[in-house]
C-alpha cells in the first residue's frame, strides 16, 4: 500500500476513536467471593453515578459535576470496592472532559485498583481504552505501552469481540505514534495497518 494511502487509512481510523464508559454492568455483587447486600444508601449512589455518566456522554458537565457531587454524599467507609470504583472512573471521565489529564489519570488509576479489589478486572479495559486514548494524544509511547500489556490480556480472556477490536485499534495507534517519532521506519507503518486490518476482520465476522 503507497505511503499516502496508509497515513489516511491510520487518520481515517483515529477519527473514529472515541471514549469509552465504564460501569458495574450487573446487579450481584460480591466480596471475597461471597454475595454481599448492597444497602439503599449505595444504590442510590451508583443510581448517581449513572446520572452522571449519562451527563457526561452528551457533554453536560455541569449536570454530571452535581450529581457527582450527589452520589459523594451517600459514599461509606465500607462501601463496595465496585461500586467505588464505578465513582472513581467516571470522576476520572469528568476530568477527561475538563482536560485536566492528571486529575483524570489519578481517579482512572484508583478505579483501576478497585475493580482489581473487587475482582472485576474486565472492567478495567473500558479505563484502559480512555488512557490509551490520552496518551496517543501526547505521543506517549512508553506509557502506551505499559496499557497494552494489560489491556491485551484481558481483552483476549473476556473472549469479546468489541473489547478485542478496541485493543487492537489501540494497538494500531501505538505503532503509528513510533512512526511518527521515526518516520524513516515504515515498517511500524506496516504493521498499524496489520492491526486495523484484524479489526475489520472481526468486524466482518462479527456481521456474519
Amino acid at each position: 500500500m503507497p505511503y499516502c494511502c496508509k497515513y489516511i487509512f491510520i487518520c481515517l481510523c483515529f477519527a473514529l476513536f472515541s471514549g469509552k464508559v465504564s460501569g458495574t454492568g450487573f446487579r450481584d455483587f460480591f466480596r471475597n467471593g461471597e454475595k454481599e447486600t448492597i444497602d439503599a444508601d449505595q444504590l442510590r449512589m451508583e443510581k448517581y453515578i449513572d446520572r452522571a455518566n449519562a451527563f457526561l456522554r452528551s457533554e453536560d458537565l455541569i449536570h454530571a459535576k452535581i450529581y457527582l457531587d450527589s452520589a459523594a454524599l451517600y459514599q461509606q467507609e465500607n462501601i463496595h470496592p465496585e461500586i467505588l470504583g464505578y465513582f472513581y472512573f467516571t470522576i476520572g471521565y469528568y476530568y477527561e472532559k475538563k482536560i485536566v489529564d492528571e486529575k483524570a489519570y489519578e481517579y482512572y488509576y484508583r478505579a483501576i485498583g478497585c475493580y482489581e479489589k473487587a475482582g472485576k478486572e474486565r472492567l478495567n479495559i473500558s479505563i484502559y481504552h480512555n488512557l490509551s486514548r490520552s496518551y496517543i494524544q501526547k505521543n506517549d509511547t512508553k506509557s502506551l505501552k505499559r496499557i497494552i500489556d494489560k489491556m491485551l490480556p484481558l481483552a483476549l480472556k473476556s473472549n469479546d469481540s468489541i473489547n478485542i477490536a478496541d485493543t487492537y485499534r489501540v494497538i494500531s495507534f501505538y505503532y503509528n505514534c513510533l512512526y511518527e517519532k521515526d518516520k524513516t521506519q515504515e515498517i511500524f507503518l506496516d504493521s498499524a495497518i496489520l492491526y486495523n486490518k484484524k479489526v475489520v476482520h472481526l468486524f466482518e465476522t462479527s456481521q456474519k
